[in-house]
């Protein structure tokens, strides 16, 4: 999803060149410790702000707000960082939205302009067989584990700098 520059990443003054969960799988109410290598071509005097969601893909739970990080002012160069996010709230989920599918979604602005937007597939499963046989009506969240299934699917914004 990183490997070739595309036309909007040549127009672009921050490439994300590489996105990884660190720690995956873990368990679902683990912060997601994402790992960022971001090359700047050019300085950035503000900062960029990493705005970070959780989608279940339902009507019944929604869109979850769970973090705004801003880093910088950017100095030109390559950057490595780890970012801390919390992990959602399960309990707060309609009990349909917590086992199966989900998704981080992280959105990177520059004076609150989206450039560049990354998702992450989730799936939160049960890890003992009996569970995921007959998976109880209210969830177990001390017996699920979240993976993050497959590459990070990336979307570029072209903005004014």
């Amino acid at each position: 999803a990183f490997a070739d520059l595309t036309k909007e990443e040549r127009m672009s003054k921050v490439v994300v060149k590489s996105a990884n969960v660190l720690n995956n799988p873990s368990t679902v109410d683990a912060n997601f410790q994402l790992q960022l290598r971001v090359e700047a071509i050019e300085a950035l005097p503000e900062d960029v702000v990493f705005r970070f969601h959780y989608l279940t893909g339902s009507s019944k739970s929604g869109d979850i707000p769970l973090d705004e990080i801003p880093v910088g002012p950017i100095q030109q160069g390559v950057l490595e960082f780890v970012l801390d996010v919390p992990a959602p709230d399960l309990t707060q989920l309609h009990p349909d939205d917590v086992v199966g599918v989900s998704a981080l979604l992280m959105c990177c602005l520059y004076r609150e302009k989206e450039f560049l937007r990354v998702g992450f597939y989730i799936e939160n499963a049960y890890t003992d067989e009996t569970l995921a046989g007959e998976p109880p009506e209210v969830p177990v969240l001390e017996a699920l584990e979240r993976t993050v299934v497959d590459e990070p699917r990336v979307t570029h914004f072209t903005i004014e700098w």
